[in-house]
């Protein structure tokens, strides 16, 4: 459990510098963004009070942020990898991605990584 509560300080800190770089002008999906964020910051405070629903809901905007994600990540990975045409005009495009799955596709793969090894006490009865 102290690992679920590690990642999960990590992953915020991550997505909060991910947002502060991608944060150049106040529009509608920054404050979107930014909402998620503090919403997720409330369930991991939960989760430390040791609120057991908290707990169980802070799988979700991992999980989310994964799934939104890594489908992206790995596109882009395979594209760099065979040469696509798009990282033979801009071989630069590739840090962005690799920014992009180090601030949110691997903090929340280890965050659900840690979910599932401690899934019988998370979503255990009782």
């Amino acid at each position: 459990m102290t690992a679920i509560r590690i990642f999960h300080i990590a992953t915020l800190v991550l997505l909060a510098a991910y947002g502060a770089l991608a944060f150049h002008r106040p529009v509608l999906g920054s404050v979107v963004y930014w909402a998620f964020w503090l919403a997720y910051v409330g369930l991991v405070l939960g989760a430390y009070r040791r609120q057991k629903w908290c707990m169980k809901l802070s799988v979700t905007p991992p999980l989310l942020v994964f799934l939104l994600t890594a489908p992206n990540v790995a596109y882009n990975f395979w594209a760099f990898i065979s040469g696509h045409p798009l990282y033979q005009d801009s071989p630069g495009t590739i840090v962005i991605v690799g920014i992009m799955a180090l601030c949110l596709t691997l903090p929340s793969a280890l965050v659900l990584g840690a979910y599932w090894a401690n899934r019988r006490q998370v979503f255990g009865g009782a």
